[in-house]
């Protein structure tokens, strides 16, 4: 004995005084399908948390990627920039957008990650 999941289903069956004369119903074993459906919960939340795991690990790895360049390039005299190209509709490049800077271009431009070159610089059109 133990308990176990069942769906009971039932109808009365009416005298013609409008009385219970008796019920008509149905029972259903349902604990293969409330096992299934835990087991597949606890299967989500494992592969939830696995996949949190991942992206913590993945996320420290690239901080360490990127706390790596940029002492590699800080420790240059030699200002170094990185551009994004940006494309008109017809795909032609009509300016370029700071991504990237070192130290020494910090200290010449100061923060422009995100800006655009020729509003800063219009002279550089041609």
């Amino acid at each position: 004995g133990g308990w176990r999941w069942t769906n009971v289903r039932a109808t009365p069956i009416l005298s013609p005084d409008g009385s219970i004369r008796k019920w008509l119903g149905i029972n259903i074993d349902i604990q293969d399908k409330k096992e299934a459906e835990a087991a597949l919960e606890q299967a989500q939340q494992t592969y939830q948390q696995g996949l949190e795991q991942q992206v913590a690990e993945r996320t420290q790895q690239l901080e360490e990627s990127r706390a790596l360049l940029k002492a590699t390039l800080d420790s240059t005299l030699e200002m170094i920039q990185v551009f994004k190209a940006v494309r008109n509709q017809a795909g032609e490049i009509v300016d370029f957008v700071w991504i990237l800077n070192n130290q020494s271009s910090e200290q010449q431009y100061g923060d422009v990650i995100g800006q655009s070159l020729l509003t800063l610089n219009p002279g550089v059109k041609e």
